[in-house]
């Protein structure tokens, strides 16, 4: 299987009413001003999977900028145009498609997203479990609103319960769990207390105990991988950065990742990243893991 990997596209549109920013929706509207993640960066990624298409696309959160719904409805719309099915597709919220408590108890992220994912929004739930070709994929959401100027996530106890069952009770050769906030960075530490995930141990511990494999994150604008021992074998933490921040050079951003998985085992990633000069993804490096 090849499995790819986009996170942190942060699709704007246009802002609506003047009074749905007196809230801590004015600090993402500021950042605005930078220009930080071009729709034809977006589109251009689009483009590669839509080239090569992979057997399966995860997307690990943050798809909005202000969780908006012009936004989200354009971000459904970027990833419907990759053109695969619904079973090939996992799609997670990041703290900025909650980032205010409206948006969040509305469930603006599951109204628009399940139809892509073949669901109606009241069955979207965390976790998602799905199993393709020998792989099993576990989906669990960090997102909830946070006060000004913190960016943390959190899964709480249920949700952690329910994903070391869901890996407990499938027998796939390889597993995958998807989350927005990473548990550890590529440092091996978690984040400042601000934005990190408040329950990365447990999330750790609960990967470890049901077998997961290969742990698929965002938030981190800079990608990084990490194994992390404990388990029967080592769970590898795969961020995989902003795939649509504009980078100052080849490389520096606009990264995305494509995972070979054979035999129940992560062969090799490729990275992939936006090239300004020739307006179009190409591939950067193949590692292992």
């Amino acid at each position: 299987m090849e499995l790819a990997h986009i996170s942190d596209l942060h699709v704007t549109a246009p802002l609506g009413p003047w009074w749905g920013l007196l809230n801590k929706r004015v600090i993402g509207a500021l950042t605005l001003l930078r220009r930080a993640h071009p729709h034809a960066v977006m589109q251009a990624a689009v483009d590669d999977l839509r080239a090569a298409p992979p057997d399966h696309l995860a997307v690990t959160g943050d798809l909005t900028n202000l969780a908006l719904d012009a936004e989200f409805a354009r971000a459904r719309d970027y990833l419907a145009a990759v053109g695969l099915p619904p079973e090939r597709l996992s799609v997670i919220p990041g703290n900025h498609d909650g980032y205010v408590r409206g948006p969040f108890r509305a469930r603006r992220f599951e109204h628009h997203l399940a139809p892509l994912l073949g669901l109606a929004p009241d069955a979207l739930a965390w976790p998602r479990v799905q199993r393709r070709d020998g792989v099993l994929f576990v989906s669990i959401s960090s997102c909830v609103p946070t006060p000004w100027f913190t960016a943390y996530g959190r899964v709480e106890a249920a949700q952690v319960a329910a994903l070391r069952a869901a890996l407990l009770a499938d027998d796939a050769p390889f597993k995958v769990v998807l989350v927005h906030h990473p548990p550890l960075q590529g440092h091996g530490g978690p984040d400042f207390i601000w934005r990190r995930n408040l329950d990365g141990r447990a999330i750790i511990d609960a990967c470890h105990e049901g077998g997961a494999d290969l742990l698929l994150c965002g938030h981190t604008h800079a990608p990084f991988r990490l194994q992390v021992p404990g388990g029967a074998r080592p769970l590898v933490i795969s961020c995989a950065g902003s795939t649509t921040k504009r980078p100052r050079a080849l490389g520096a951003a606009a990264t995305y990742n494509r995972y070979r998985i054979e035999g129940g085992r992560l062969l090799e990633v490729e990275v992939r990243g936006y090239c300004p000069e020739q307006g179009r993804f190409v591939s950067l490096r193949r590692e292992s893991p």
